[in-house]
């Protein structure tokens, strides 16, 4: 009767361990993905030098991560400016993912929309990136 109770504690060992098992895959692959989120997202939304974060929302662990962000930023510099910057600098990471057909280019979109401030003293600089969804 002994050996019939450790043969069933031993089974359920097993399924605790298993269950032990799969839920660290599981994190292991979540903070994996985030991980390659955070660094496509901050090449393709890189923010601008001494810019001012105004807005930043997300919806998952951290901005440019995993899920969505958006992220509004002020500068002074003038709207071609900005975009001259955003794209060479975002553009040229683009270009060579692109070319060597880098699949984390592919996890994530990301899009910006670059405008006067309200007051035409700077630009309103409006980031939207999305990944793993």
């Amino acid at each position: 009767m002994q050996r019939r109770n450790r043969i069933r504690l031993g089974g359920y060992g097993g399924c605790l361990l298993l269950i032990v098992i799969m839920f660290a895959c599981i994190g292991v692959t979540v903070f994996t993905l985030d991980q390659l989120c955070y660094s496509t997202l901050s090449q393709r939304l890189p923010l601008y030098p001494n810019a001012e974060i105004t807005v930043q929302r997300y919806n998952m662990f951290r901005p440019r991560g995993m899920g969505e962000t958006y992220i509004e930023l002020v500068s002074p510099d003038d709207p071609d400016t900005v975009s001259r910057w955003y794209g060479s600098t975002a553009g040229r990471y683009s270009r060579e993912a692109v070319r060597t057909n880098d699949f984390t280019y592919r996890l994530a979109t990301a899009e910006r929309a670059i405008g006067w401030t309200e007051d035409r003293t700077g630009s309103l600089i409006q980031l939207y990136g999305t990944c793993a969804q």
